[in-house]
């Protein structure tokens, strides 16, 4: 009994190492692809990590209920003025300084705190705000 309790546990720590080994090297694989993407795959998959318009950093978020709940009538977003923003890495560094995409700020956000992307119906939002 000690000794399949003993070998129970050895394979729970082997897979466990194993998965861990397997996350990273699978990490390391999509590190690598990203590295070589061109500027239209990184945009048509939606691989870009921020989003840079006038100078301020945008960064997706998972829930736009609160941009829906301030910037809709009805169930429509109201969507104002023309952003042009630039596909950007983690640190805000754009890819490519000479190419922009179009999308929407909303109707009423003077802040401009939240932009919307109409090619993958995204709601993104200023660094650091909510």
């Amino acid at each position: 009994m000690k000794k399949a309790c003993c070998a129970i546990f050895a394979l729970v720590i082997l897979s466990a190492v194993l998965c861990s080994c397997a996350g990273r090297i699978a990490d390391a694989v999509v590190s690598a692809v990203e590295g070589k993407m061109t500027y239209e795959q990184i945009r048509d998959l939606s691989r870009y990590k921020t989003i840079v318009c006038d100078g301020a950093t945008y960064r997706f978020i998972e829930s736009d209920q609160d941009a829906e709940d301030e910037f809709s009538r009805d169930g429509n977003l109201l969507l104002g003025d023309e952003a042009e923003y630039k596909l950007a890495d983690e640190n805000g560094v754009p890819y490519d300084e000479t190419r922009s995409e179009k999308g929407f700020f909303f109707e009423g956000d003077e802040e401009k705190k939240y932009i919307f992307i109409p090619d993958t119906a995204t709601v993104w939002t200023k660094d650091g705000e909510k």
